[in-house]
Formats: structure tokens, sequence, C-alpha cells
């Protein structure tokens, strides 16, 4: 399954998109890693600590952006950002997808047209996406609710209209490679699905003594 993502990624070719999805541990970054090594890529995601993880810039410093609405910062890239996106082959790579609102996705596709003068989506930049839906959800605040939701159908990524436009291939891995437990990642399963059967498995680790290697 990584090798299946990986080359669907480095696969040569203009305006492709992938979305590389699947449970926690099944090695989404050890497939985004290995792309970087392969081709070059302008890596991103929705906050410092998922940049860090793998390396990369926050989306808001890649392009520039700043904290509050966007609909007024979009704009070509100044020079020295827009050389990152006019490199030989480069690929515009996000991590933690399911973080990343529609607005924000649309924001980066708009801001790359412009900046490139190419009407393709992301202005021809091939797009790599690599996250779980199931995981942290993209943070909408009460003073932006009905301004998300009279835009789009939710603030997911996936209802953004680049997204639409774009249809990326989606490649789901499905090995699990950071536990071999199958009776707990079973109970991961269940849990991240909402399936209230994995509760029993987790409540029988549950304990009162304080160690330095309790997970509290």
């Amino acid at each position: 399954g990584q090798q299946a993502a990986l080359d669907a990624i480095i696969e040569p070719g203009t305006g492709k998109a992938v979305c590389v999805t699947g449970e926690a541990g099944t090695g989404k970054s050890v497939v985004l890693r290995e792309a970087r090594v392969r081709v070059p890529c302008a890596v991103g995601a929705p906050t410092g600590l998922a940049a860090s993880v793998i390396r990369g810039a926050t989306i808001h410093s890649l392009f520039g952006f700043k904290p509050g609405p966007l609909d007024n910062q979009i704009g070509p890239l100044d020079d020295r950002k827009a050389d990152v996106f006019l490199s030989p082959g480069v690929k515009l790579a996000l991590d933690e997808i399911s973080m990343v609102r529609a607005d924000l996705l649309d924001a980066m596709d708009q801001t790359l047209r412009m900046t490139l003068y190419d009407e393709r989506p992301f202005g021809g930049v091939p797009m790599v996406a690599f996250g779980d839906p199931f995981q942290i959800e993209p943070v909408v605040t009460n003073l932006e609710m009905s301004w998300l939701y009279g835009k789009y159908q939710s603030p997911y990524f996936f209802d953004s209209a680049v997204w639409q436009e774009l249809k990326p291939r989606q490649m789901s891995l499905s090995h699990i490679f950071r536990q071999d437990n199958e009776e707990f990642q079973r109970a991961l399963n269940h849990t991240r699905r909402g399936d209230p059967r994995g509760l029993e498995v987790l409540n029988s680790r549950v304990t009162n003594d304080r160690f330095w290697y309790t997970l509290t």
C-alpha cells in the first residue's frame, strides 16, 4: 500500500492530485518522507506542531497568510515565496489534511493560480494530501460558523471548491505498523468509528496507580 501511494505521488505529470489516507500507524508520514526524497515538495501543515514533525512549514507561513479571514488576503505571493512553487517538478504536500479548512484550501488554490498565471487547480502544481478525516477536525469558532456554513457544505477540506474540481485519487493504507496487538488494534478501530465496542478493552487498562510511564 505504501509503495502504491508513493508511485502515484512521484508519477510525472502536472495537475494530478493524490490523497493518502488511513488510520493511525499505517505509515502516511513514512510515505510523505520518502516522497520528498524522490521529488521536490513544498511541505505544509495546519499547525506549528504538525509542521515540526514533518520538518515543513505551517500553511500560513508557506503562503504568507495572517490569522483571521482569508478573503481579503488572497493575492500573488511575493518573489521569495513564489520561487518555492516555480521549482521544476515541485509538488504541494499537505499533512494532517483533516484539520485544513475548506476556505483555507481554496485560498491556497486561488493564491497559486494568481501567482503562476495558471487557471488550473493550484496553478498547475500537483497537490498531495496526507491525513485521516476520522482524526482531528477543522477548528471553527462560533463567529465563523454562520459564514462558513453559508459558503460550504461543511468546514472539511473535501467540501472545498478546489477539491471538488480536482477529485484527487484516493490511496488508503490499511496495514498497521505501530502496534501488533490485534485486540488493541480492533479497539482503536472501533473507537475511531465511534463504535463503543472498543471501550471494554481500553477501560481494562485504566489504573489509579501513578508511574512515570503511565499515560494520562
